[in-house]
């Protein structure tokens, strides 16, 4: 199961106002426009909302509360893509390919006018028949690669740090979002919270909930998050997690297998097939430092090509998203697209084969230091077993070894079947042979040998993969 890390409130920036929440100004002729009668339903919805003696009691209210609201702000829209308000049921959204099982009491998404009235009317007839049972949503209940924001209602503070929580997973699922924004109730009124992978924010305020300017700001807010996304980025709903991803000039289809917290480099990687040749492939989504002096795009250039080591077919930062700021810092979103296809070392059928992979992942780190970079970050994730190891490959280097296949089994066989280890300078241009057991990649942490940048100059990496001499 996927670990979350409690983010209490220390690890927020306070501040009165969240970054992505439009202005006062700007939604201000939004509010004034509420007829009489609305603000007055809402009134006694907040009314409602504050006199519940139980949790549960609450959700009715504030969910028509909500969606009420964003029914107003969607009626001065000219798209059909109002935001809905959805309170969620028992079970965990589907597509946590992460199995973090989280369940939000209420989650954002975009729906069509006609959905969201639909919504509101089922709403307010449970509410007037008293039904325990909340309305159910059917094919109206989406996956995780929909969720435009988590909201989590609580009798006590502990909802801040659910949300925390909710925000994160939010954001690893929603790989085309700069930013979420999120929502946790009290009966005495809600706080809001913003995550992007330069900060995390709360506001230093308590809003109650006949604030229905502040209500109205954050709705707004939500809409111009999802108007916001990255429009390389399109989730299919045909699989709880699939997705078409537009590189430059290429269109790809792919499947999310892993993904880091929403706080900083915010990696997503998912394998897949090259929609334009039908090639397999690996895209890795991240969010790059900006001071960061030389990519990874760079990396893989500079060093070219090395046996074992990562095949780049292309590395692309978006010049239709914009860079996200804050916590003093900024970074830029990145694509980078591989053909090479690695496997868990957990896959090594044996002792020997294991020890093999090993080998010729000291002799590709050799073979990067000679050609000027450090990688800086071996570990279980970055060192696999190579998939394509057992076909056929015309590359110049294919078993790693250098020689043709027959005369790698003849060489270098151990008795077992098992090929010894690579000579990265011995390559034949010729012979179709096999590719080396190992693939080493990620070089987001690498470094130029000799490079006094202080930016990383700190230690990283595995323990378990650290020579003895730099742990000390």
């Amino acid at each position: 199961m996927f670990a979350l890390r409690n983010l209490t409130p220390d690890k927020y920036e306070e501040t009165g106002e969240l970054s992505w929440l439009p202005s006062t100004e700007s939604v201000k002729p939004l509010f004034t426009s509420l007829q009489d009668s609305l603000r007055k339903e809402l009134t006694n919805l907040s009314k409602n909302i504050k006199n519940s003696p139980k949790e549960k009691q609450t959700y009715l209210p504030i969910a028509l509360l909500l969606n009420k609201l964003s029914r107003h702000a969607a009626s001065n829209r000219k798209d059909d893509n109002p935001v809905v308000f959805l309170l969620n049921p028992s079970n965990p959204l589907p597509g946590d390919f992460l199995d973090t099982k989280v369940q939000p009491d209420m989650v954002a998404r975009i729906c069509t006018t006609k959905q969201l009235d639909k919504y509101i009317s089922d709403l307010s007839e449970a509410r007037k028949e008293r039904k325990k049972r909340l309305p159910q949503l059917g094919d109206f209940r989406p996956a995780w690669g929909q969720s435009l924001a988590p909201l989590e209602i609580k009798k006590r503070e502990s909802g801040e740090e659910q949300i925390a929580n909710y925000l994160d997973v939010n954001k690893i699922y929603r790989v085309d979002l700069s930013y979420v924004i999120g929502l946790a109730g009290r009966k005495s009124g809600f706080n809001l919270f913003a995550l992007s992978p330069c900060v995390m924010q709360r506001s230093d305020e308590r809003y109650p909930w006949d604030d229905f300017l502040m209500l109205l700001r954050y709705i707004v807010g939500l809409y111009n998050c999802h108007e916001a996304k990255d429009p390389n980025m399109e989730f299919l709903p045909i699989a709880s997690q699939a997705w078409i991803c537009r590189v430059d000039d290429q269109k790809y289809l792919v499947f999310p297998f892993m993904a880091t917290r929403g706080l900083g480099r915010n990696t997503w990687v998912a394998a897949g097939v090259s929609l334009n040749d039908d090639t397999s492939v690996v895209i890795k989504v991240s969010w790059v430092d900006i001071r960061v002096r030389h990519d990874e795009g760079e990396m893989y250039d500079l060093i070219g090509d090395i046996p074992g080591l990562m095949q780049l077919r292309k590395f692309w930062s978006p010049p239709n998203v914009e860079n996200v700021k804050g916590g003093n810092r900024e970074r830029r979103k990145c694509y980078l697209v591989t053909n090479s296809i690695g496997l868990p070392l957990s896959k090594c059928r044996s002792l020997s084969e294991f020890l093999t992979v090993m080998l010729e992942v000291c002799d590709v780190l050799k073979a990067m230091h000679e050609r000027g970079v450090y990688h800086r970050d071996v570990s279980w994730h970055n060192v696999m077993l190579n998939k394509r190891n057992t076909s056929p490959s015309s590359a110049p280097w294919a078993d790693g070894s250098g020689h043709s296949e027959s005369e790698s089994s003849a060489q270098n066989d151990d008795g077992n079947g098992n090929q010894g280890a690579f000579d990265p300078e011995h390559r034949t241009h010729t012979e179709t042979v096999l590719q080396p057991k190992a693939l080493v990649g990620d070089l987001d942490q690498s470094i130029r040998t000799g490079s006094t940048w202080k930016g990383r100059r700190n230690r990283t990496g595995t323990p378990m993969f650290i020579s003895r001499e730099f742990c000390g």
